[in-house]
Parts: C-alpha cells; structure tokens; sequence
C-alpha cells in the first residue's frame, strides 16, 4: 500500500513537470523595451512599469504586463 502511494506520488510529480516543460510560453523580445525576452503577466502584483516609472496598475491601462525572467530572479540580483 505505501508503495502505491510512494508511486502515484512520484508519477504525479513527473507528470507536472513534464506538461511545464511541455507547455512553457517562449517571450517576446522587444528591442526598444528590454534586452532579455519578456513573458505575458495576466495579473501583475507590485510590478513598476520601467519606461513611465508608474505602478502597474489603472493608470498604465489595467493589471496585464510582461516580466523579464532573467532580471525578476529570487535574489534580487537580475541576470
């Protein structure tokens, strides 16, 4: 029995990761706008718009944006 969950475990942790892989977005690459490819953000949470230095937010037309995965990293430190 606890071999069974062991594996439908394991299985489902697999399955995940390979539809992430499998269906992860390209970006765009704006030239004018960033150098590293951008990724479609349906609801941006305390993001900075970095050409009008604005929240993003209702003043810079709704919640929708694109983050830089490369300069958005957990530490903080960018590319």
């Amino acid at each position: 029995l606890i071999a069974a969950v062991l594996c439908m475990n394991l299985e489902f942790v697999i399955l995940k990761d390979l539809v992430s892989a499998l269906t992860e977005e390209e970006g765009v690459k704006l030239a004018g706008v960033h150098e590293h490819k951008l990724y479609y953000q349906s609801r941006a949470t305390f993001a900075w718009c970095k050409l009008c230095r604005q929240r993003i937010g209702v003043l810079t037309g709704g919640y929708e944006g694109f983050k830089c995965k490369e300069c958005s990293k957990s530490d903080g430190q960018g590319a």
